[in-house]
């Protein structure tokens, strides 16, 4: 019986998504531009292009914002609580929907050559141990601001950043090669692993690790059909109530 019922409601969903693709066909595009991790909403985006074949999302590195002047020409703002975008006058236009929150993970690997004083469990996990090791960050400037340097000034030392790089994937393998040690959110360790299966992560509980993702969206009256199109669906794929605001 729970195996029929399964295949009924399984069915009336792919019968739903037939026929969305089918009659329901959105077209235009969307564009966010990405403080925070990019990936986060890369499963959001699968699953509403799965749906809307013929809308083109475009994901823009954050200096898109730094650089624009004049009108705006990006629906969404990808960004994190930590990072507060200058969007100088045009800041009363936007409106900010938190998604999540998470945690900073301290990642390293086998290595390293302080691999061994990483403690099995996480609650014993000091980060003052690895005072001595050099850190990879991502760079510092007027629109983000890496965390790491926070975390280790809270553990009691001076961070010593190896070298510096906004590009994940370069992040990660030198973290594997074991040249430098960092941190990641947690948002972020499923992606690593698949670069450095053998990663050693544990959770960074000290002040100022944790963040909230946030969705920044333009008010809805400056939001094209698809870009509104794609704000609900975000909405409710990170479960979210419906947003009723301007």
């Amino acid at each position: 019986m729970h195996g029929a019922v399964f295949w009924l409601a399984n069915s009336r969903g792919n019968a739903v998504l037939s026929a969305k693709q089918a009659s329901f066909e959105v077209s235009g595009e969307v564009s966010i531009v990405c403080i925070a991790f990019a990936p986060i909403l890369v499963p959001c985006i699968c699953a509403y292009m799965e749906l809307n074949p013929k809308v083109n999302v475009r994901l823009l590195h954050f200096n898109h914002l730094l650089n624009s002047s004049g009108e705006v020409d990006y629906d969404f703002i990808l960004t994190a609580s930590r990072y507060a975008p200058d969007l100088g006058e045009g800041e009363r236009l936007w409106v900010t929907q938190p998604l999540f929150a998470e945690d900073a993970y301290f990642i390293i690997s086998p290595r390293h050559p302080l691999f061994d004083r990483l403690p099995e469990n996480d609650a014993d996990f000091d980060l003052a141990q690895f005072s001595e090791a050099s850190f990879i960050t991502m760079r510092q400037d007027a629109s983000y601001s890496d965390f790491s340097g926070d975390l280790c000034q809270n553990a009691g030392f001076v961070l010593k950043s190896y070298f510096q790089s906004d590009d994940f994937l370069v992040k990660v393998m030198v973290i594997r090669e074991g040249k430098a040690v960092g941190f990641l959110p947690r948002s972020g360790l499923e992606l690593a692993r698949s670069i450095c299966p053998d990663l050693r992560a544990v959770r960074c509980a000290l002040p100022g690790g944790d963040r909230t993702v946030q969705l920044m969206r333009k008010k809805k009256s400056l939001l094209s059909e698809t870009a509104l199109d794609f704000w609900d669906f975000a909405l409710d794929h990170f479960n979210l109530p419906p947003d009723g605001e301007d």
